[in-house]
């Protein structure tokens, strides 16, 4: 099973744009983001510790979920565990 993302950081930010990063996990194989409100599709898999999202608007309150999933070799459901900013 994967760990939380660990060593969540802001990296930059400006009023339209925001990168975050993490540290690798090797359990992990891949990482997927989810925001509020959602801008970006939450099913999309990354297998890079960090991402830039840009076209934010400016005075908006976003918050960040990062998930470690974990591919099943077995073909059953994936796992997952998650960590917030």
């Amino acid at each position: 099973m994967p760990l939380p993302p660990t060593n969540l950081q802001l990296t930059q930010k400006s009023s339209t744009s925001v990168s975050v990063s993490w540290d690798y996990d090797p359990q992990s194989s891949y990482y997927k983001i989810a925001m509020s409100p959602p801008i970006i599709p939450q099913k999309t898999k990354y297998s890079s510790t960090s991402f830039t999202l840009n076209s934010l608007s400016p005075s908006t309150t976003y918050t960040f979920n990062i998930y470690a999933g974990k591919n099943n070799p077995l073909g059953g459901a994936e796992t997952y565990e998650t960590v917030g900013m």
